[in-house]
Formats: C-alpha cells, sequence, structure tokens
C-alpha cells in the first residue's frame, strides 16, 4: 500500500512541476533530431497527397491558363454535363472493362 500512495505522490508532483514551459515544447527540445527525421516524411506525405487536390478543383473550373488555376472562374457541374450529354459517354467506361477483362484471361 504504501508503494502506490508514493507513486500518485511523485505523480502529482511532476505534474505540479511543468513550469513555465509546457510540456510540448520540452519534449520538441528534447527530441528536436527525430522531428528533423520526421521533416522528409512529412514532406513527401503533403506533396503526395494534398498537391493532387488541384486536379479536383479542375474539374469544377473553366480554366484559363492565363489566370491560373485558382482565379479562373468556378462553373461547377457543366464539365460534367458536357461530358455525359454525349454520344460517346455511354461507351467510355465499356473500353476500359473490355481492355481489363482482356488482360485477366
Amino acid at each position: 500500500m504504501g508503494n502506490s500512495t508514493s507513486f500518485s505522490t511523485r505523480r502529482r508532483h511532476n505534474l505540479k512541476k511543468s513550469g513555465s514551459t509546457p510540456a510540448f515544447f520540452k519534449t520538441v527540445r528534447k527530441y528536436w533530431f527525430f522531428y528533423i527525421m520526421m521533416l522528409p516524411a512529412g514532406i513527401v506525405l503533403i506533396i503526395n497527397n494534398y498537391f493532387p487536390m488541384f486536379g479536383v478543383i479542375i474539374a469544377f473550373k473553366n480554366i484559363n491558363y492565363s489566370k491560373g488555376i485558382l482565379a479562373s472562374p468556378w462553373i461547377g457541374l457543366q464539365n460534367f454535363k458536357f461530358l455525359f450529354s454525349t454520344e460517346s459517354a455511354g461507351s467510355s467506361p465499356g473500353i476500359p472493362l473490355v481492355i481489363m477483362l482482356c488482360l485477366l484471361y
């Protein structure tokens, strides 16, 4: 019993002892080398996961290359209406499926 009481007392003492510097900054300062090692992985994560989001934006815009992607006018679903209103829209999904089936056998 005495052991568990001393453990809880030490734990409360350590919580009070944190002082003026928050615990997060203390751990960053202590393990700064590991954060530097995580930096390339974070950069790759951002490039591979967030940079392709411009492709999603392009689908809903009328791209004007002189203005750029973000300054081009927003047209909503007009690109998709045009795509599915063409004659070949019905056969377009079938072609990749045929190729896929041919490659399987």
